[in-house]
């Protein structure tokens, strides 16, 4: 049975304020801080603060509504976090700025997040496999869907063997894609070793080393799940 809580417009629209204000300081932090996001060069060109509420206010008035709209749902619910508006890209590949987000409701973020195809890269094997989405490939490592968006794209393995790379139409770059990743450029940890005259190690020194990782007979193994 669906909770809906009594709430009156006064505390939606403070709460909506509140969300929204806390939506953007999260959206610029994403952009300072996910290595996914800076590899792209992703930047926040929107207000911050009750600046960025006034500033939605007036120039994208329906953006607002739809903001107070998803907003009362939450509350209804009992702040059910998968109904928490949030703010989406309509571009993945373009800046937080005005005329390129929508709100969404966090289940449909999320929906939206895992038809994001994906190809994951295992160094050991020296084979790449596609997946439909971060939450299969998240199953498929033993992982969340967060820690795949956040190795997606970056250059850096997870777990020192899978490079992740995202794509947001996957249907129409396919014809290039096997051509286009035979090289995947990574960063891969690695350990030192320190030797003495007589040829002893003395000691391990933790490093990372930039490289290139090529593929020159791939195998591609599709998911048919």
């Amino acid at each position: 049975m669906e909770l809906k809580v009594l709430v009156g417009l006064e505390e939606v629209a403070n709460e909506s304020s509140k969300l929204l204000i806390r939506s953007g300081y999260s959206a610029k932090s994403r952009t300072e801080k996910r290595v996914d996001y800076m590899k792209k060069g992703i930047k926040y060109e929107l207000p911050l603060g009750k600046e960025l509420v006034s500033y939605i206010k007036k120039e994208k008035p329906e953006h607002w509504r739809k903001w107070l709209e998803q907003t009362e749902k939450y509350l209804q619910s009992d702040n059910d976090k998968m109904l928490r508006p949030t703010i989406d890209r309509i571009d993945s590949n373009d800046n937080y700025c005005i005329d390129n987000i929508d709100f969404l409701p966090f289940y449909e973020h999320i929906q939206k997040d895992k038809a994001i195809g994906v190809t994951v890269y295992d160094f050991e094997k020296k084979s790449f496999r596609e997946y439909p989405s971060m939450a299969s490939v998240g199953e498929k490592l033993g992982c969340s869907r967060e820690t795949i968006s956040k190795y997606s794209n970056s250059g850096v393995k997870y777990l020192n063997r899978y490079a992740i790379q995202s794509e947001g139409d996957k249907q129409s770059k396919r014809s290039k894609r096997i051509e286009r990743v035979q090289t995947y450029d990574v960063v891969s940890n690695v350990v030192l070793n320190e030797y003495d005259e007589a040829g002893t190690i003395i000691r391990e020194i933790p490093a990372q080393i930039h490289t290139t990782m090529e593929f020159p007979k791939i195998k591609l193994e599709r998911n048919h799940n």
